[in-house]
Parts: structure tokens; C-alpha cells; sequence
């Protein structure tokens, strides 16, 4: 019978410290970040629509929800909100009675150019359930959110934050995606099929003026 306790007393031939040669898996070449973080983000499988502007982004809003076919989407944030209205995209607040929403609309916090991921989190004024469950995720988001690597996004939020840190923080690269049952990749099992970040290069504060 093994023995746990004889088994601990044996130095293993692995250093499970040490540190591993091949690389950066995700090393940046010579892309600055946002040529870096399209790059990650479309290898991921997400959908990315450049605006210049707020009139932009709503005309290219617009387009994407009759692609899709919706008539409205959901919305929580009340920033978001006045934007949609004063552009005629038709929106729903979600409640305990509504199903999954189809899709919904949200802000970011940091965009992750390392890694292509978006990152979110309910300080935004979205509430969870927006931000996980719909199956056409939409995020706003500005240029000059961009930043290099995950360690500096969690920096900047702590410090955004003065270290009270929202109730969720959610990294999202690209849609949900699975292949537990017989090895067969399925998009959208346990969140957003697609996801499309809308990037805008005006200042947010312009934006939302």
C-alpha cells in the first residue's frame, strides 16, 4: 500500500520552482499594444468594431443589433443609458423576471494587450448577470484603456478603487467556450457566444459629455 507520510519524506527530481526556459508564451514581438491586443483578442475568437467617435459607435451599434436581429438590448449602466437614448438604441433594464438576456451592453475597466482579454467588473455600475450570462455580449470600450500585461490592469483597478475593490472582477478573452463532452468545441456554454468589443479612440470624458 502507498504510504503518504514515507512519500513526503522523499525529495521529488522536479523543481516544481523552477523556472521554465521556453519562453513567453505570450510574448509581444515588436506590436505596439493595440496591434497586440487585436491580434490576441481575434485569436480568441472576439469581434472587434474601432469607432472614432460617440455618433460612430452608436451608427456602428445600430448595424451590429440588426445583424443579430434584436430590437433592444439590456442595459444596467445609467452612463450607457443616456448614451443609448440620446442615439435611438432601444434598451431594458434586467429583472428577476426576464430569462438569460440575448444581449446586453457593458463598460470595461482595462483592455490586456498580453493576453487579448477585456477586463470588466461591476464598479462600472453592471450588475453580474450582465457581465457573464448574455449569449451577445457587448463592450464598450476607450484606446486609451490599453495597457501591457494583466499584473498592471489589477494595479490600476486597486488604485482606481482606493483598495475597495467592486464585488466582481471578470477577465474575459474572447466567448465561453467548452469541449468536456466527446472532445467537441462548443462556443457559448457557460456565457457570452460572441463577444464584440467596441473600441473608440474619442477621450470617454468627450464621449460621455
Amino acid at each position: 500500500m502507498f504510504n503518504i507520510r514515507e512519500a513526503l519524506n522523499v525529495k521529488s527530481r522536479y523543481d516544481l520552482f523552477q523556472k521554465d526556459d521556453a519562453g513567453d508564451v505570450y510574448a509581444p514581438g515588436n506590436l505596439p499594444p493595440d496591434e497586440l491586443f487585436s491580434l490576441r483578442f481575434r485569436e480568441a475568437g472576439g469581434k472587434i468594431i474601432r469607432s472614432e467617435n460617440r455618433e460612430k459607435f452608436l451608427d456602428h451599434l445600430h448595424i451590429l443589433l440588426s445583424e443579430i436581429k434584436s430590437d433592444y438590448l439590456y442595459c444596467d449602466d445609467e452612463l450607457l443609458r443616456r448614451i443609448l437614448t440620446g442615439g435611438g438604441v432601444s434598451w431594458r433594464e434586467f429583472s428577476s423576471d426576464d430569462l438569460l438576456p440575448a444581449v446586453a451592453v457593458i463598460r470595461c475597466e482595462f483592455i490586456v494587450a498580453r493576453t487579448g482579454s477585456i477586463l470588466t467588473s461591476t464598479g462600472t455600475g453592471t450588475g453580474r448577470i450582465l457581465q457573464v450570462f448574455p449569449l451577445h455580449q457587448i463592450i464598450l470600450a476607450f484606446a486609451e484603456q490599453i495597457i501591457p500585461d494583466i499584473d498592471e490592469a489589477l494595479s490600476g483597478l486597486t488604485k482606481k478603487y482606493a483598495g475597495n475593490l467592486p464585488s466582481q472582477v471578470t477577465l474575459v478573452t474572447g466567448p465561453s467556450r467548452t469541449a468536456d463532452i466527446e472532445k467537441t468545441l462548443v462556443l457559448g456554454a457557460h456565457g457570452p457566444k460572441e463577444v464584440h468589443l467596441f473600441l473608440v479612440n474619442q477621450e470617454p470624458d468627450k464621449f460621455f459629455s
